[in-house]
């Protein structure tokens, strides 16, 4: 018997060893959406020398006695292990909007798992754009400095500035969307985006000035109660969306940014 983590990668195994020369004399059982449990682990009894390929929810009450069941292959463990380093900094790190996030992705790669529900997941980095929320920083700072920059007020920046960020303009998420919601490959994954050309947050603050004359930005010390939550770097690894389906940020933060500005100083009295 093999156990996977995913009802895709199940499919794609199960395919393989079909193409593959003498593949179909060999007896395959495997876990889909039209066939019942029961019918396949009886077609497993039925047969000596068969695969049974099955996901960690078929696993459970499947018993096969005596020497039916010889060999169990679990192609990757369908947990992490809490004492690798990484795992625990992970963990550790993690605020209430983490969570959040992580519990949303769990239920969804769940109902695809169990239920056949197709789901894939976009982990999003720093979206901007016109439109964007910008009369208070609730869901990203880049929102409140826009507004502040139209407003005549100096942007904000805490500590030393350093603190480096990616960002992707919103038609390029669009598109990555776009990609995630029609191609199969997507199905039951998760994929970060992200950018190849992070900022610092003096950088951002920099950039976004030029875009309006005589903006300024202001370095100032860490509120106790912002230090307490900030999580320094964040940089987003998208090699894997970008290798698999060939996905780039196309509009740079300068670009994107001036778009955003220009949009917002005509249409800015709807957006507070």
């Amino acid at each position: 018997m093999v156990l996977f983590t995913s009802l895709r990668m199940l499919e794609n195994v199960s395919k393989k060893i079909k193409e593959r020369l003498g593949g179909k004399k060999i007896p395959l059982f495997a876990q889909s959406r039209g066939a019942s449990k029961p019918s396949i682990i009886k077609g497993m009894h039925s047969n000596e020398n068969a695969l049974l390929f099955g996901t960690n929810s078929f696993w459970e009450g499947v018993d096969l006695p005596g020497e039916l069941l010889e060999i169990l292959i679990v192609v990757k463990l369908p947990f992490d292990v809490p004492s690798d380093p990484l795992i625990k900094s992970y963990s550790n790190y993690l605020d209430v909007n983490g969570i959040n996030k992580i519990a949303g992705e769990q239920y969804h790669l769940l109902y695809q798992e169990v239920y056949g529900i197709t789901s894939s997941v976009l982990r999003l980095t720093n979206t901007y754009g016109p439109r964007m929320r910008i009369k208070d920083a609730r869901q990203t700072f880049l929102g409140i400095w826009i507004r502040n920059l139209l407003e005549g007020k100096p942007v904000q920046v805490f500590g030393d500035g350093k603190q480096r960020r990616d960002y992707n303009y919103v038609e390029d998420v669009l598109d990555a969307l776009l990609i995630a919601a029609t191609e199969n490959n997507a199905v039951g994954k998760v994929y970060n985006l992200g950018a190849p050309d992070p900022l610092s947050l003096e950088e951002t603050a920099k950039i976004m000035c030029q875009g309006i004359q005589g903006s300024d930005y202001l370095m100032i010390p860490f509120p106790d109660e912002r230090k307490a939550i900030d999580v320094g770097d964040f940089i987003c690894n998208y090699s894997a969306f970008r290798d698999q389906f060939g996905w780039e940020p196309k509009v740079s933060f300068k670009e994107g940014i001036q778009r955003s500005l220009d949009y917002f100083r005509k249409e800015i009295k709807h957006y507070l």
